[in-house]
C-alpha cells in the first residue's frame, strides 16, 4: 500500500477512535467533562500522534472509574495493550496507557480520570464537552499541578509478577513510541527513549534470572545512536525486540505471557517507520 495512503488511514483511524471515545463518555451521565491536551490540542499533531484524553467524573463515581479503568478503556474499542502507571495519575484519580489495533500499527491513547471536586480545566485544552462548568486555569499552571510527584509506577512493594508484567508492557509501549520519534527524525528524543527501553528490558531480564548480557550489548549498539541515520536507529530497536522475544520462556515461568497481538502491531509499525525514513516522508 502507498505510504501516503497508510498515513491517511492512520488519520482516519484516530478520528474514528476519538469519535467513539467522545460518544461513549457523553452517554455516561457520571462523566461531567472531557478534553484533549498535547499535540492534538495544539494543532501540531501528525499521523503518528496519540490522544491524551482527560475525563472528569462525579465524585461518587471516581472509585468505579479508577478500579475498573481497564473496562472503561475498552468501551470505545478493544485494547491490545494496557499499562498502568500511578505516578502519571492525577491525585485521587487514575491513569492508563492503551494501544488499540490499527492498519499500520497501534493507535495510542493516554487516559486520565479525575473527580469533579478536584478538577480544573486548562485554558489551552481542546474541549470535547463540559457539563460541570469547571473552573478554568492557565494551561501551564494546570500542567504544573495535575500529575502526582514522581514515584513507583505500581505503588509500594508490588508482587514480582506485577512488576514483570508492568516492565514488559512498558517495554513494548516505549519501543513503539521510540519508533515514532525515529520516524519524525527527532534523534535526541529517540535516543533518550531507546535508552529507557533498553534499561527496562535489562531489568526485566534480571528479574527473570536470565543473564542476557543485554546491558553490555546495548552499550555497543548505543554508541553514536543520536548521530546515527534513522534507519540504523530502527535496527537498534529491532535488535532489542529480538532480545525481548527471547524472554518468552523465562516470563512463562512466572505465569506471564507477552502481548503477542500488540507485538505484531508494533513490528508492523516499524515497517511503516522504516518506509517513512527510506522514502524521506514526514508523517
Amino acid at each position: 500500500m502507498d505510504i501516503n495512503e497508510l498515513l491517511s488511514i492512520r488519520w482516519r483511524e484516530r478520528a474514528e477512535l476519538l469519535r467513539r471515545i467522545d460518544q461513549t463518555m457523553r452517554s455516561d451521565h457520571r462523566v461531567r467533562a472531557a478534553w484533549l491536551t498535547g499535540s492534538v490540542a495544539r494543532g501540531e499533531d501528525d499521523a503518528l500522534s496519540d490522544l491524551d484524553v482527560y475525563i472528569v467524573v462525579a465524585d461518587k463515581a471516581i472509585d468505579d472509574f479508577a478500579d475498573h479503568r481497564r473496562i472503561h478503556a475498552a468501551r470505545p474499542a478493544r485494547p491490545i495493550l494496557l499499562m498502568d502507571n500511578l505516578s502519571n495519575a492525577p491525585v485521587g484519580g487514575a491513569y492508563l496507557l492503551a494501544l488499540y489495533e490499527g492498519e499500520a500499527g497501534p493507535q495510542h491513547v493516554d487516559w486520565f480520570w479525575q473527580a469533579k471536586s478536584t478538577a480544573h480545566r486548562p485554558d489551552d485544552a481542546k474541549i470535547l464537552f463540559d457539563r460541570a462548568g469547571l473552573p478554568v486555569m492557565p494551561g501551564a499552571q494546570w500542567r504544573g499541578i495535575f500529575h502526582r510527584s514522581s514515584g513507583p509506577p505500581l505503588g509500594p512493594k508490588p508482587p514480582l509478577a506485577d512488576v514483570l508484567t508492568h516492565k514488559i508492557a512498558f517495554f513494548w509501549a516505549m519501543t513503539f513510541i521510540a519508533a515514532k520519534y525515529i520516524a519524525r527524525r527527532d534523534s535526541e528524543t529517540a535516543a533518550r527513549m531507546t535508552g529507557v527501553v533498553s534499561r527496562t528490558l535489562t531489568e526485566a531480564a534480571a528479574l527473570c534470572h536470565n543473564g542476557m548480557g543485554l546491558s553490555e550489548g546495548y552499550a555497543a549498539m548505543a554508541a553514536g545512536f543520536e548521530a546515527a541515520p534513522a534507519i540504523a536507529q530502527l535496527r537498534v530497536l529491532r535488535e532489542l525486540v529480538k532480545h525481548a522475544e527471547d524472554l518468552d520462556g523465562p516470563l512463562a515461568t512466572h505465569g506471564i505471557v507477552q502481548p503477542s497481538e500488540a507485538i505484531s502491531q508494533i513490528c508492523q509499525f516499524f515497517d511503516l517507520a522504516e518506509a517513512l525514513v527510506v522514502r524521506d516522508v514526514r508523517p
